[in-house]
């Protein structure tokens, strides 16, 4: 249901401004006006098609901004007071997602995990660690914030790539050789889905 909110939201905020959240400002709430105006306005903001910065937060987190993960290769079970975690396949190893509704929690477990090594994937964009110090995690959870350097991510990316596909693999997978286009077929489909044709 929320997905379908924010899309509505979203396609409507295209053509106008949408601006009915009471706490717009607050890290520790996000409703779903909130979510598709910080989409909208961060994608205007950087000349970004707001279909793609759309798509990407649809497929990285479901429109969760209060979402972290990581991958490891343990089989252990994570458990972390005051959130809930969630574990699955991810090749052969394990994608750890873990949600709660406090930003200081989220951000706790975040810097515990980035200071015994991990790479986390923080907030509605899932920016990784490698995109920002350790003592600005809480930081990242921010709409707008987070928005901005999934963007920024991005524009790294589109500088190194001409095609799409390797834009958007590079998006979830960095500069590192790809050996499967996985997220782009992921992208691809949502965007389809969602939009129609990609280029």
């Amino acid at each position: 249901m929320r997905i379908f909110v924010i899309a509505s939201l979203f396609f409507a905020s295209l053509f106008a401004n949408v601006n009915n959240c009471n706490n717009c400002n607050s890290v520790n709430y996000y409703n779903e006006y909130d979510i598709a105006n910080a989409l909208i306005r961060q994608a205007k903001a950087s000349n970004t098609d707001p279909k793609i910065v759309y798509t990407l937060a649809k497929i990285e987190t479901g429109f969760n901004p209060l979402l972290i993960a990581f991958v490891t290769s343990s089989k252990k079970d994570y458990k972390f007071e005051n959130a809930t975690t969630k574990k699955g396949r991810y090749k052969d190893k394990y994608i750890v997602s873990i949600s709660s509704s406090s930003v200081e929690t989220l951000s706790a477990i975040a810097k515990e995990l980035i200071d015994s090594g991990y790479s986390v994937d923080v907030g509605l964009m899932q920016i990784n660690s490698v995109n920002f110090e350790p003592d600005s995690v809480e930081d990242i959870f921010d709409l707008d914030t987070n928005i901005k350097k999934a963007i920024s991510v991005l524009a790294m990316c589109q500088n190194r790539y001409e095609s799409t596909k390797n834009v958007i693999e590079c998006y979830n997978k960095g500069f590192m050789a790809k050996k499967s286009d996985d997220y782009y077929a992921k992208f691809k489909s949502s965007f389809i889905r969602d939009f129609g044709g990609v280029k």
